[in-house]
C-alpha cells in the first residue's frame, strides 16, 4: 500500500552504504593497517541499514488502520493478511539486501565469490527486525513504536559482538546477546568478508610473513604463526583472512574464523518467527469481534393479480365500475388492495410500477378481498411513490 516502505528505503540504504564505502575506500589494499578498519566497514554496512527498518513501524501502523476496518467488515481474515503482506516481505528483503552490500564489494573490492552468502545472511537480518517491526507497529501510536524499535536497534548492534565482549556482559543483561539477531548476523557476515583472502589467489594481507615459535621466546615474536617486520604485534593480524579472523577473536569471542553461516541463520529465523508469531496474536486480538455485514433485504415487489398469497381472505369476481363502487372510489381512484399493493410499504415501490397497477385496475376482473381495506387516492399514491 505504501511505497515509502520499501521503495525509499532501497534508496536510502544504497545511498547510505555507498557513503560508507567511500569514507573507508582506503580498505580496498590489503595490508595490515587496513585490517581491523574493514571489521568497522561491515559493521555499519550491516547496522545503519538495519535501522532504516523503524520506518516500517509507521509504514505499517497507518496499513493496520485500514487493514482493522476492512477485516471487522469481513472482507478477509488476520492470517490472510499476513500471507498476503509476507508474500511481499520476503522478496522485498532481499532486494533491500543486495542494495545495501553493492557497493562495499563493488568499491572496498570484496570478495565477489561471498556476495551471494553474505546477502541471504544480510536478508536474514533484515527479515528479523522487520518482524521486529511489524509486532511494534500494533502500538497505537507510530512515534512510540518508532522509539520502540530504536531502541531495540540499539541494543542489538551494541551486543552485536564487536563492541562489548559477551563474556563480560553481566547477567541478566547478557540473554539480549543470545535473542538479538545481529549477535548471529554479524559475525557471519564478516566472515564472509574475510575468509576468501586464503593465499590461493596471492590474495593475502601484505606486511606479514610465516614463522615458527621459537622454543625460548614461545609466541612472543611469532603469534599465530606469522610476524610482522617492523611492525608492532598489536597491530601484526595476519597473512590470510582466517589469521586476521583468529587474531581479532582473541578480543572479540564472536568472531571466528569457522564457518557458522548456516547455524547462525537458524538462530535468526527463529528470532524472527517469535516476533511474527507475536504479531499475528497480537493481529488477531485487535481485529476480533468485528461483524460481517449482512446480505442487503429483498426488494418488496407488488403481489401480481391471482397470487393467493397476496389476498388475506376470500376473493370475488366483480366488475371494474362495481368494483369502484363497493369501495368508495371515483373512475379516478383505485383501491391500492385492488392493485395488490400495500400502502404502507410504498416506499419500495418505484413510480414506474404506477402505470403498471394502473393497466391491472383497467382489467375485467380485479381480485378483491371481502373485508373492508384502505383506500388512497391517485394523488396520494402518487406522493408516496
Amino acid at each position: 500500500r505504501e511505497p515509502v516502505l520499501y521503495v525509499a528505503r532501497i534508496v536510502m540504504i544504497f545511498a547510505t552504504t555507498l557513503f560508507f564505502s567511500i569514507v573507508w575506500i582506503k580498505t580496498r589494499e590489503l595490508t595490515q593497517d587496513q585490517a581491523l578498519p574493514k571489521f568497522f566497514l561491515m559493521a555499519f554496512c550491516v547496522g545503519v541499514p538495519a535501522l532504516f527498518t523503524m520506518i516500517a513501524v509507521y509504514g505499517l501502523n497507518v496499513e493496520f488502520t485500514a487493514v482493522q476496518k476492512e477485516i471487522k467488515d469481513g472482507m478477509y481474515s488476520p492470517n490472510a493478511y499476513v500471507l498476503a503482506n509476507l508474500a511481499i516481505q520476503l522478496p522485498m528483503i532481499f532486494v533491500l539486501a543486495v542494495a545495501a552490500l553493492l557497493p562495499p564489494w563493488a568499491i572496498d573490492a570484496l570478495p565477489w565469490v561471498t556476495f551471494p552468502s553474505a546477502v541471504l545472511v544480510f536478508g536474514v537480518i533484515l527479515f528479523a527486525l522487520e518482524c521486529v517491526a511489524q509486532a511494534m507497529s500494533l502500538v497505537g501510536n507510530p512515534l512510540l513504536g518508532m522509539m520502540l524499535f530504536i531502541t531495540h536497534w540499539f541494543v542489538t548492534f551494541l551486543f552485536s559482538g564487536l563492541f562489548v565482549k559477551i563474556s563480560s556482559v553481566i547477567w541478566p543483561l547478557r540473554i539480549l546477546c543470545y535473542i538479538t539477531p545481529m549477535r548471529w548476523g554479524m559475525p557471519s557476515m564478516i566472515y564472509q568478508a574475510f575468509s576468501p583472502y586464503d593465499g590461493e589467489r596471492g590474495d593475502v594481507f601484505e606486511g606479514a610473513g610465516k614463522c615458527t615459535p621459537s622454543p625460548f621466546f614461545g609466541p612472543l615474536f611469532c603469534y599465530g604463526g606469522f610476524f610482522c617486520e617492523g611492525i608492532s604485534p598489536l597491530e601484526c593480524y595476519g597473512r590470510t583472512g582466517k589469521d586476521i579472523l583468529g587474531t581479532v577473536g582473541i578480543n572479540f569471542d564472536v568472531i571466528s574464523d569457522e564457518f557458522t553461516m548456516w547455524t547462525d541463520i537458524a538462530y535468526m529465523v527463529a528470532i524472527a518467527v517469535c516476533w511474527k508469531l507475536l504479531f499475528v496474536v497480537q493481529l488477531n486480538r485487535l481485529c476480533s469481534g468485528g461483524t460481517a455485514p449482512s446480505a442487503p433485504a429483498a426488494k418488496k415487489k407488488p403481489p401480481r393479480k391471482g397470487d393467493k398469497a397476496a389476498v388475506d381472505g376470500p376473493v370475488r369476481e366483480v366488475e371494474p365500475a362495481a368494483a369502484a363502487q363497493g369501495t368508495g372510489l371515483s373512475s379516478q381512484a383505485t383501491d391500492a388492495s385492488e392493485l395488490g399493493f400495500d400502502p404502507l410499504a410504498t416506499a419500495d415501490v418505484e413510480v414506474g410500477d404506477i402505470d403498471q397497477m394502473r393497466q391491472m385496475r383497467m382489467t375485467s376482473v380485479a381480485a378483491v378481498p371481502l373485508q373492508s381495506q384502505p383506500t388512497v387516492s391517485l394523488q396520494d399514491f402518487a406522493n408516496r411513490g
